[in-house]
């Protein structure tokens, strides 16, 4: 699911500095979801809110 929803965001545009994923009820963050968010060169903010994640992954810091 989460796949699938960075695919779209970054089809649309691929240079948004700005990811939305507040209350998508997700639960959590694969290594290809992860790799898929490292695509997006210009992002500096990443909402995760209202959603069911119980850890974020290790290397979530290869984002930066």
């Amino acid at each position: 699911m989460l796949l699938s929803i960075l695919k779209q965001l970054f089809d649309e545009d691929a240079s948004r500095k700005v990811i939305d994923l507040g209350g998508r009820q997700l639960q959590s963050i694969d290594s290809s979801s992860l790799q898929m968010l490292s695509k997006f060169k210009n992002l500096r903010m990443l909402n995760l809110s209202d959603n069911y994640l119980t850890k974020l992954p290790q290397n979530l810091s290869m984002l930066s």
